[in-house]
């Protein structure tokens, strides 16, 4: 396929990554994947907290970082900032996290390799918690377990109902735009599948996030 083939010559690709809320969850992800993708080809936004022009700092924060691209919407929430991105993408791939999330240094090559199926429209990744002690943190690990067994369940059959919200991949030519008030890691992946696309859940590509301290 091409998508192999350009990995194969060592070629990246270019990212339009979905990153919510703190500029410092900016900054870290923006350092994370210099040494995965090209980093010209990276672009972040923010949606939520306090809405302001951005600022010489903001910009200067990302100077160390060549190439990344810092855009801020008005407040609509992350599913109306995901379909303004995704006019604005110019890359093959579109990949959605969350701030909180931290990924292996090879997950976005393992959701990438997928899309060298054209039946394939989006791909979900694994999400771990990162519990200590007993509480609210153990019970999300033990749902999850039960989750990360249905989605490779329904992958293996068909598509996955729904994707993980802080790690998952979109053909940029397959994406749907859905009204704002919709949850896009639950609707977006039936939209592409309605269009008779698959949404395939690929457990190696993983995600890892702190477990709730408490309920």
């Amino acid at each position: 396929s091409a998508i192999r083939d350009a990995e194969e010559r060592g070629a990246t690709r270019r990212l339009e990554l979905d990153l919510d809320r703190a500029a410092t969850c900016r900054r870290r992800r923006a350092h994370e994947l210099r040494g995965i993708f090209d980093a010209r080809a990276v672009r972040v936004r923010r949606v939520g907290g306090v809405q302001r022009p951005l600022e010489r700092r903001d910009r200067a924060r990302l100077d160390e970082y060549r190439g990344i691209a810092l855009a801020s919407f008005p407040r609509t929430g992350k599913t109306g900032v995901q379909n303004r991105m995704a006019k604005r993408a110019r890359g093959e791939i579109l990949v959605f996290s969350d701030a909180n999330a931290a990924y292996r240094s090879d997950a976005i090559r393992k959701l990438v390799r997928n899309f060298s199926d054209p039946n394939v429209g989006g791909v979900s990744g694994q999400l771990t918690y990162h519990v200590s002690g007993e509480g609210a943190g153990t019970s999300e690990r033990l749902y999850w377990s039960y989750e990360k067994f249905m989605k490779q369940r329904e992958s293996d059959l068909s598509s996955v109902v729904g994707a993980n919200g802080s790690i998952y991949a979109v053909r940029r030519s397959d994406y749907v735009e859905i009204p704002e008030d919709l949850i896009s890691d639950f609707v977006e992946p039936l939209a592409i599948v309605r269009n008779g696309k698959r949404v395939i859940y690929e457990p190696e590509a993983i995600s890892a996030e702190d477990g709730s301290a408490s309920y």
